[in-house]
Order: structure tokens, then sequence, then C-alpha cells
């Protein structure tokens, strides 16, 4: 039913499902039937006691899909529902920091180098996976978020001479290119001001419980976590340091965000069992809600720590798009 409608419609789609492992499956059948480009957005990751940022797997396959849809390509999305309902910085922001770089234009290598560190691209000696970039007298080494491949950029002083894709291990060229379009490769760019504007939002929203909690005379051994936590999240956001997991607190860096249907351009929308994703909803919340209680009764964070966190509120704002074409159905 899915693919007899996409082949009439053409464009960009959505399909919400319960969990990865449907995403999955339905990907996989759906192939079959559609010869429209197929990408599954991961889905939120469910830790919120992890400090430490430990895979970008995720990160990067999510950046994949945002890259494809907001440069407007046909395509399919299917979305667990918890990646769905995952909240974004404003879809402007990946619009602004991309890097078009082509034959003959002009190149400068210290401006290439910040550029690539403010999108959150990690320099190395030697590129060996997705979100690292090198440079090697006149040679650039870029490995976007959505190529297979590395890109190699070779100057002539600072003319681009040579575009081409290389195989990592054996450093061999794969293809030449005419240009490529470099995208971000962290959700939140390494912007000093969003960062400071997320160092002053910490502090008051942390300032405020401490405050209370002294003034009304609980336990300091409370008081003392909270201070040693709000000093950790003003460390990393001072350094731009640990990116990936200063992401769970995106509400502290921009006053609005998205949803990845608000990336896309007028997608159909297709809801794959509603019953299901509510229950998967349910489970996801009860459990979340658990970890909060426990966080928060140790000191280990406030309430404005989960404001990012997303529920049933931001599912059934999917329903809330005018003109917006939504097609629920229950797959065998």
């Amino acid at each position: 039913i899915a693919a007899n409608i996409l082949n009439e419609k053409k464009g960009q789609s959505l399909i919400v499902v319960s969990t990865f492992n449907r995403a999955k499956r339905l990907a996989a059948d759906l192939s079959f039937f559609s010869a429209q480009k197929i990408y599954i957005l991961p889905p939120e990751d469910e830790s919120l006691m992890q400090y430490e940022a430990k895979s970008n797997d995720d990160l990067l396959n999510r950046l994949k899909v945002l890259k494809s849809v907001v440069c407007g390509e046909d395509c399919i999305v299917i979305a667990p529902v918890t990646g769905a309902i995952k909240k974004l910085p404003p879809k402007e922001i990946f619009e602004e920091n991309v890097v078009e770089i082509a034959l003959g234009r002009d190149v400068s290598i210290d401006d290439m180098k910040k550029r690539l560190s403010f999108m959150g691209y990690e320099r190395v000696s030697m590129i060996e996976s997705r979100g690292e970039y090198s440079i090697r007298g006149g040679i650039i080494d870029i490995f976007t978020p959505d190529s297979d491949l590395p890109y190699r950029i070779e100057l002539f002083d600072t003319e681009v001479d040579s575009i081409r894709t290389f195989d990592i291990d054996t450093q061999r060229s794969v293809e030449s290119l005419q240009f490529v379009s470099v995208y971000q490769c962290s959700q939140i760019v390494k912007d000093k001001e969003i960062f400071q504007r997320a160092k002053k939002n910490i502090s008051s929203a942390y300032d405020k419980h401490i405050k209370r909690i002294q003034k009304n005379g609980e336990e300091s051994e409370k008081a003392d976590n909270l201070i040693q936590r709000k000093n950790q999240l003003l460390e990393y956001a001072d350094s731009m340091i640990n990116i990936q997991y200063m992401e769970k607190f995106i509400n502290y860096f921009y006053d609005e965000t998205m949803y990845i249907w608000d990336y896309m351009k007028d997608p159909c929308i297709f809801i794959d069992d509603p019953a299901r994703i509510l229950e998967t909803l349910e489970v996801y919340e009860k459990e979340r809600a658990d970890d909060i209680d426990a966080i928060l009764s140790a000191g280990k964070g406030i309430g404005e720590d989960f404001k990012s966190l997303s529920g049933q509120k931001d599912y059934f704002k999917l329903y809330e798009k005018e003109g917006y074409i939504f097609t629920p159905f229950v797959s065998t």
C-alpha cells in the first residue's frame, strides 16, 4: 500500500514505526516495491546516566538523513518513533553550515581548518572514519557523514586542482568529481555565541535549584552534587567538548527546536500501527521516568535537564501539521 502511494506521489515521505527492528524489516520489504532511496533514521539514545559519548554511528547516520532531506532529495525516511520525535536544532543551522568546494575555486587552508572544526569534524593525521579530516600540505582529506568514501581535495597553491573519492585502505582514487558539498558533522555546531547562551541557561537553572535546596535546609550532599554537576556541564560548554553528550541538553542551546518532518519538504507521512507506537512510547516514558527520579533524588541533575526529552506529546504533533497527508495503517 505504501509503495503504491509513494510511486505515484514521489517527493519526500516519512514512515513512523514502533521500533528500530520494525524499521529495518520494513525498509527491506519496501525496497522490493519502490525504486526510491530509503533511509532509516536511528532511534533516540535512551541512556540518561551516560556522561561520555562512546559511539558516533547513530549521530552520523542521523546527519546523513538530515543532509539528504535538506538537499531536497526524493527519498523515503523510515523512523522508529523515538527517532522521529527527537528534538533537533533549527533547520536553518543545518542549511547555513555548508562548505562548497569546486574545481578552479580558491581555498584557504586556514579558513578550511576553522570551518571544519566549527562544523564538528575532528582533525587527525590520517582519516579512518566518517567525521574526520586531515590536512597535509596542499592535500585536504574529508570524510563526511553522508559519503561511503572520503574526499581528497588537492590544491595548486590556493586553487582546487582536483577532487576525488579514494579508498582508505589502498589510498587509491576511485572517482573524480567536479564539486563536493560538505555538511556539518554534529547537530550542535561550535558556535561560541550558542555555547555562551547554553552556559548562561545552565548556570541560571542550576543556581535556582541550588539556592532553593540550601534555603530549605535540605541535605547538603544533594546541593554539593548539583554544584559539581553544574560545573561539569559548564566545563563541557566552555571548552566545547563532549558535544554529542551535550546534545541531550539541546534546550539550553536553542529556544526553538524542530523534528525530522520539519526538515522535509511537503512529506507524505505514514503511521505504521498507531496502537503499537503508543504502547512503545508508554513503556519508553515509564522506564525513563524511573531513571529521571533516581537522577533527581541523587542531585545528579535538575528538571530542566530533561526538557529536551520527547514523548507522546511530541508524537501527537504529527497530526497537527496542516496540509500534510496522513495514512495510518496496520502492518501484518
